[in-house]
Parts: C-alpha cells; sequence; structure tokens
C-alpha cells in the first residue's frame, strides 16, 4: 500500500499468491488491462490485471486501487506487478490506446510486446465514418493468422478514400495485427476479460475498499475451489474448450483435401486455396 504524506491513502495493489504461481507455471503469459470504476464514497478506480487459463475462462492475476488512470499510478500498479512476477520472458500486454499504459508498460518491462484492443480501435473508426465494409476488412486483418489474407484486407482498406487505412497505419500495424505481432497473441484481441470483471464486481463496488477486496478474495477462493473440482473430472488430453476448438477445426477440415509431402509437411487444398503444412 501506498500512502501520502505517511498518513493518507493513496495506492494499494493486491496481487493472490495461488494466482502468480498459477500465471508463472500454466497460464498463457498476455496481460490484459483495464480499469473499473469504483461506486463508494471515496469513488476511485481499481486497475485490474486478467489473463485466460486453458480453459478459456478468466483468470486474475492482479489487482489495483487508484485514484484514477493517471501515468503514475499505472507505473506504480506495474512496478508493483514486475515485483510480484518477475521478469517473465516472452510477456506480453493488451490494454486500450491510452499513453498512460504505453508509458508505463515500456518503462517497467521493456521486453514484453504491448498490443491495443482491436475492439477499441474498430470503435473508434466505426463513430468516426459509420463504414460496415470497412469494419469487416478491420476484423479480417486483424485477427487472421495468415499473411495472405492480411494482404488482401489490408489492400483494400488502403484503397477506401476515408482515411481508415492511414488511421490503422499510424496506430502500428505490428500492435494490431495478429499475423505481425511479435510474440504470441493468441486469441486475445480485446480487453473484454477485463471488462467482464465489471460486471462479476458490480455489486461488492459499492463498499468500502476493506469489504471490497475481501469479496475479491472470497471470489477467488471460489473460483480456484470450482474450476480444481471440474479439472479433477476431466480424461481427456486438453480441456473441455481445446478439446471443443479442436473438434469444430477437424470437422471443418473433412471438405480439404491433402497430400502428404513427407511426414511431416502436406499438401492442403480447400475450395480455391491451397498450402503447405509442416508439423
Amino acid at each position: 500500500m501506498e500512502l501520502e504524506d505517511d498518513r493518507f491513502f493513496k495506492y494499494l495493489f493486491m496481487a493472490v499468491g495461488a494466482c502468480v504461481r498459477g500465471f508463472l507455471n500454466c497460464i498463457r503469459l498476455v496481460i490484459v488491462m483495464d480499469r473499473i470504476f469504483l461506486k463508494n464514497k471515496y469513488r476511485g478506480q481499481l486497475i485490474v490485471a486478467v489473463c485466460l487459463d486453458g480453459n478459456n475462462q478468466i483468470y486474475p492475476l492482479a489487482f489495483g486501487v487508484v485514484d484514477r488512470e493517471t501515468d503514475d499510478s499505472i507505473q506504480w500498479f506495474l512496478e508493483k506487478l514486475k515485483g510480484a512476477i518477475g521478469e517473465v520472458p516472452n510477456l506480453g500486454f493488451v490494454t486500450n490506446r491510452k499513453t498512460c499504459f504505453t508509458k508505463g508498460i515500456s518503462s517497467v518491462f521493456p521486453s514484453a510486446f504491448h498490443d491495443l484492443c482491436v475492439q477499441h480501435l474498430s470503435q473508434n473508426l466505426h463513430d468516426k465514418y459509420k463504414n460496415d465494409t470497412v469494419d469487416t476488412l478491420f476484423y479480417n486483418a486483424s485477427r487472421t493468422y495468415r499473411e495472405s489474407t492480411f494482404v488482401e484486407a489490408w489492400r483494400h482498406l488502403l484503397a477506401f478514400p476515408n482515411g481508415s487505412g492511414k488511421y490503422f497505419n499510424d496506430v502500428g500495424i505490428a500492435r494490431w495485427s495478429r499475423v505481425h505481432c511479435p510474440g504470441r497473441r493468441y486469441n486475445m484481441m480485446t480487453t473484454n476479460i477485463a471488462g467482464s470483471m465489471n460486471s462479476i464486481l458490480k455489486e461488492p463496488r459499492d463498499l468500502s475498499i476493506a469489504s471490497f477486496l475481501e469479496n475479491v478474495r472470497a471470489l477467488l477462493q471460489r473460483w480456484f475451489w470450482e474450476r480444481r473440482e471440474e479439472g479433477i473430472k476431466v480424461t481427456s488430453t486438453l480441456t473441455k474448450w481445446a478439446e471443443l476448438v479442436i473438434q469444430k477445426k477437424q470437422e471443418g477440415a473433412l471438405t480439404m483435401k491433402v497430400n502428404p509431402i513427407d511426414c511431416y509437411q502436406f499438401h492442403v487444398k480447400d475450395l480455391d486455396k491451397e498450402e503447405v503444412v509442416n508439423l
């Protein structure tokens, strides 16, 4: 906890040991950060740092109570976060475009990649131009794993006279395009999971800070227990979510024609597309 003049509450950081250990051992190393408005007598904001577990469920990592989202408060929070998790290779962050996150992450975690929420970027452009075609092209360009798909969508975006291509280019392609991400972003394209914590903590936000954080601790305790019990029942190699993803991919691949090249390479045809897949 940080005090002002050694008397007045200023900032508070909380990271439960079990959450930190789980993050370092079995969680995808991408942290989503956002803020939640507190509704108690003194207001303030809650900074949340969350991830996704192997079953694609929200995995809370750390929380910070601050007066507001500023360069100083985000810098302080990130310094405390680094004190909790240490130096983590291949670490990444996903946030909105606010400069306080850009400054803080580059200062405290200089080797981590920092990507932006594609939903925020898309909404900003939609509010300005209100063009559904641009929305679709950006969706395809940002989320694809294929360079060829990106190039095609990007070519059309640049051709639009409304300046949408310039807007996304100025933001920095590597900060929103999954195929150009310098690290492993996985399926974490937005800050929605941090926003979901806003709904989950809707009622406790009215409580005092101490009572609010006790509610958060109790929530984490319940989540860890419930997920442990569910995990014990799993008999498959992967989690239920991952098994379902693979099943859907397999169903979609039934129409593809696969010709082996060697033990590891295959020539795959899907309608008018064809690729060489190297396992």
